[in-house]
């Protein structure tokens, strides 16, 4: 899981630790108060991504379990913020993660606990707290303000487990809360109101009418949903974020990735392309708005929900797009059909492009296509969705399409996608 996006070029380092400590084993399923079933003895790794020079920390610490396809996928859609704000992102490892790292370096990792029914939540707040004792903080200088802990996907659900179950009975010394917010995104479990402020951000595949609850400023239920129209499950710069395809392959691990995809919608007749909508953008705003509204008390904008039936399916507008939610671009302003899941697909969802005589009558010409992103992605930026960095990339994005010309989806690329980080803006 070592980098692969260059962290020299945001300022940062990687390192790894290893940590020892004693944690508990819980009855299955986990209840909102726990069952221990025994205490053990572990040791595993955290992975640490920070500033290279002190003084560019910003003081948070962005805490998330490491998923179990060595990946940070939670990371993999709010790096641009976490990098350039200069946040310290810790990513701890399950136990049951061990077997595959020692696989992968026998002499490394050979000491590190091997437990699948250890779960990771106790490691997740015993971090939180070592993070923040002055003493036994092994982050050389790091004076920690607040500590936000994410998660998407199976560590979403990690993190709606700790928000259940743990974190209303664990507390620093004084009885402050260890996580001052959270940010779980792409999972639907139901949630209850804290004393600390949660956003959570649900795809078009995620999304559930049965767990949704209202948003709230109120001091002990602070709480945003966003369901963004256009998303999927996964994104095109997930693997970027977790361990290099030529490793999982060399150790015979199989799984989905975008290069291997069998989605069948990518042939004949759609002929779509994997669905590469920016949820990047709004999970970059999602993760400043919590920390400001922790920080600075400034309540992040509200989003309608998804429209749906009576059953809760999705109503589509005239282009075969989810109607509600978070609004974007890229759905204000379309240039195809997003969908969540398809056939062969796994997780990834796909696109199909509008063809060239409904972008021509939908756009005159490439500046009529361009004005119109802009206006509405500075309407984004504007109402606080979206950081300045992505309004950028939003735009530039519009600028290289070729619009009203269509795209061609068996040219589009299935290798991850981050824009801007190659291109010198």
């Amino acid at each position: 899981m070592a980098s692969q996006i260059n962290l020299s070029r945001f300022g940062y380092i990687e390192e790894e630790y290893f940590i020892d400590g004693n944690a508990n084993v819980y009855a299955t399923p986990l209840q909102p108060i726990p069952q221990v079933v025994s205490t053990v003895p572990y040791r595993t790794r955290i992975l640490v991504r920070r500033p290279a020079k002190a003084s560019n920390y910003s003081g948070n610490v962005v805490l998330e379990p490491i998923h179990p396809s060595r990946s940070a996928p939670a990371l993999g859609l709010d790096f641009r913020w976490v990098y350039t704000n200069g946040d310290v992102w810790v990513g701890v490892e399950p136990p049951g993660n061990n077997s595959v790292l020692q696989q992968f370096n026998p002499l490394r990792y050979g000491s590190l606990t091997a437990l699948p029914s250890l779960t990771v939540h106790d490691l997740l707040g015993q971090v939180a707290v070592l993070l923040q004792d002055k003493r036994a903080n092994p982050i050389p200088r790091l004076r920690v303000r607040d500590v936000f802990m994410q998660g998407n996907s199976a560590t979403c659900q990690i993190v709606t487990q700790f928000i259940n179950s743990f974190h209303h009975t664990t507390t620093l010394a004084d009885g402050s809360p260890i996580v001052s917010g959270y940010l779980p995104s792409m999972c639907a479990t139901a949630l209850p109101d804290l004393n600390v402020p949660v956003i959570r951000v649900m795809s078009q595949y995620d999304f559930s009418v049965a767990t949704r609850k209202p948003d709230s400023d109120a001091a002990n239920g602070r709480y945003r949903l966003y369901e963004v129209a256009g998303a999927a499950h996964f994104t095109t710069s997930n693997p970027l974020l977790g361990e290099n395809l030529n490793v999982i392959k060399a150790l015979g691990i199989t799984g989905s990735s975008g290069d291997s995809t069998g989605c069948k919608e990518l042939g004949p007749p759609l002929y779509a392309a994997l669905n590469d909508f920016p949820t990047w953008a709004i999970m970059d705003g999602a993760m400043r708005n919590l920390q400001q509204w922790v920080q600075k008390g400034t309540p992040p904008p509200r989003a309608d929900r998804f429209l749906t039936d009576t059953s809760g399916a999705p109503i589509l507008d005239q282009f075969g797009n989810f109607q509600g939610g978070v609004r974007t671009p890229i759905v204000e302003v379309p240039t195809a059909t997003w969908r969540a899941l398809g056939t062969g697909c796994f997780l990834w969802g796909y696109k199909v492009p509008f063809t060239g005589d409904v972008l021509e009558q939908l756009y005159r010409n490439h500046n009529v296509y361009v004005r119109q992103v802009t206006r509405e992605t500075e309407r984004l930026l504007r109402e606080g969705w979206v950081t300045e960095f992505d309004a950028k990339q939003l735009i530039y994005e519009a600028q290289i399409s070729p619009v009203p010309n269509p795209e061609d989806a068996s040219l589009a690329s299935r290798q991850p996608f981050y824009p801007f980080l190659d291109s010198g803006r």
